[in-house]
């Protein structure tokens, strides 16, 4: 250790303890004393750039933003990557001793309890709506593995029975990590970004998360089993440590207690994505008896020596009743681990790991799907700029890469509609081309309904609305019909008059009325629409027309 003397800038002048030996290139960490109890955290890094007289002068060479370093701090002076061979030879032994202790084997669960109870944590969302658990495995790097799912959701932790909280400051996800894409809630793609869709919980549902190096020191980690003993576990009893719902409230002033339970594995089976054939040793998805419920998402299990053989993932309910627990077989973890170069910085890591398993390629589905969302959105730049026929292109191509992807066909009518808009065509082409937007919308919805087992309230107005021209144009009463169906069923209206579109969808349902003669009805929805948005000139158009209607 050291005390520092004076602080100038990015440089300090430090004064090493009494028998400290302290050498230039030595790296150094500056840290700060925490209230109460919670102990020190580093805040900043650097080099011992000279030592004269007993003084060292240090340069730091990052810190966090947050801080301005000062003399009431102190110095933790770290091994120098160059050492003499005794220095070698001690510090080999320290790490040995350390791996020696790292594999010590428990002989309870009540142990496993006392011991690693504070290596695990509360995962928090940034508006306290929904939790998981995660669970530290380097107490010095702060890293904590967790599930992909939690991870998506992961902005800070909160220490078991502690209220001390740590921001998420990294993310690492298994590169086997697989989503179901947002684009049409079918497809799947192996992806670490959040943004294409949800984490299917069977597929490799795996993360590590880095925590800020504010704060008080972890107090525990835990120890992973190796990739071949967690080969042999099925039959073998387990417990986990996580934080289920009926537990646990994730609110801001939360005192995080774990849950502690027992089971036994059940078997192995394969992860999706992978081989049909993949031989039972390599499969990781692992079935067992504790109970899983919302909350407990990334809780360790282990074997009663002490050793987390799996990591919980998932439950999933029976069709004859109960549920069954799933989780990732830690052998995925090493994989991850060794792929990213982070394996170095667990303790008791293996010397050598075996061939990792990976998901064989990418779905070339996905790709697709990716490229055709990329030809939609140049289609909807062409259509703005009114290039309507090379804007149509480019949906074809969309439509050929991805034929049962809903939003081909809702931009297809987007752009008939915008057509029809800004062209003065005879009456005959504009009804064809009302017909051909209103088919192209009622495709959209039924391909959406088909990925999403839902109506959508939007696609359903545009339904309507082009319902309501082409039969105008065409005097096809059977559109009309359809289009005052859909704006009178109970489940669009409710959805619709508490959305942004409940004036529009007022208006829509009004003019409809006044066509089939129901002014009645017309004029109490037109006044709604326009006391909802009075400022829209269009909405008292159709309300002068409504009382000339009922004058008559």
């Amino acid at each position: 250790m050291g005390e520092i003397l004076t602080v100038k800038g990015m440089t300090l002048v430090i004064s090493p303890a009494e028998g400290v030996t302290v050498s230039a290139g030595q790296p150094f960490e500056v840290l700060v004393d925490l209230p109460g109890e919670l102990g020190t955290a580093a805040v900043a890094k650097g080099k011992v750039a000279s030592v004269s007289d007993g003084i060292v002068l240090g340069k730091v060479e990052s810190k966090d933003a947050r801080v301005n370093l000062s003399t009431t701090m102190r110095v933790r002076f770290l091994p120098a990557a160059e050492q003499g061979e005794a220095a070698i030879a001690e510090e080999v032994d320290r790490h040995v001793t350390k791996k020696e202790v790292s594999r010590e084997e428990l002989t309870s669960f009540r142990d496993v309890f006392e011991r690693y109870r504070k290596a695990v944590f509360v995962v928090k969302d940034a508006e306290d709506k929904s939790h998981g658990t995660a669970f530290a495995i380097s107490k010095e790097h702060r890293l904590l593995v967790t599930n992909a799912h939690v991870a998506d959701i992961a902005d800070r932790v909160v220490l078991n029975e502690t209220r001390t909280v740590y921001k998420v400051v990294q993310r690492w996800y298994h590169p086997d990590t697989i989503r179901t894409m947002n684009l049409d809630g079918q497809t799947v793609i192996c992806s670490t970004d959040p943004s294409l869709g949800k984490v299917d919980v069977k597929g490799t549902d795996l993360a590590i998360l880095e925590l800020e190096r504010l704060g008080p020191d972890l107090p525990a980690e835990v120890t992973l089993a190796w990739p071949d003993e967690v080969r042999q576990i099925v039959g073998s009893r387990v417990g986990t440590m996580g934080y289920p719902g009926y537990d646990t409230q994730a609110a801001p002033d939360q005192f995080a207690q774990a849950t502690f339970a027992e089971g036994s594995v059940g078997r192995f089976e394969r992860l999706n994505g992978h081989a049909t054939d993949q031989p039972l040793e390599q499969r990781r998805l692992v079935q067992y008896s504790v109970p899983n419920y919302p909350g407990v998402s990334g809780s360790p299990v282990f074997l009663a020596n002490g050793r987390v053989v799996v990591v919980a993932n998932a439950v999933r309910e029976l069709e004859q009743g109960g549920k069954v627990a799933y989780g990732i077989r830690v052998d995925a973890l090493w994989d991850m681990l060794n792929q990213l170069k982070l394996s170095d910085k667990v303790p008791g890591a293996p010397a050598s790991l075996p061939e990792p398993v990976f998901v064989p390629g990418q779905n070339p589905k996905a790709l697709d799907l990716l490229k055709a969302a990329e030809e939609l959105t140049k289609a909807e730049e062409l259509k703005k700029d009114k290039q309507f026929r090379t804007s149509l292109e480019h949906v074809d191509k969309a439509e050929a890469l991805a034929p049962t992807y809903w939003r081909t066909h809702y931009v297809r009518g987007l752009i008939f509609s915008d057509y029809i808009r800004e062209t003065n065509l005879p009456r005959k082409e504009q009804a064809e081309m009302y017909e051909a937007s209103l088919n192209a919308f009622v495709k959209a919805e039924e391909m959406h309904f088909q990925s999403f087992d839902v109506h959508p309230v939007p696609l359903l107005l545009e339904i309507a609305r082009q319902g309501i021209n082409s039969g105008r144009q065409s005097g096809n009463k059977d559109h009309l019909q359809r289009a005052i169906n859909l704006l009178g069923d109970q489940n669009v209206a409710r959805v619709a008059l508490e959305g942004p579109n409940a004036a529009y969808f007022l208006a829509l349902r009004a003019s409809i009325q006044r066509d089939l003669g129901d002014y009645s009805s017309a004029l109490n929805d037109i006044n709604e629409a326009i006391n909802r948005n009075p400022n829209n000139q269009s909405y008292k158009l159709e309300r002068d027309r409504i009382v000339r209607a009922l004058q008559q």
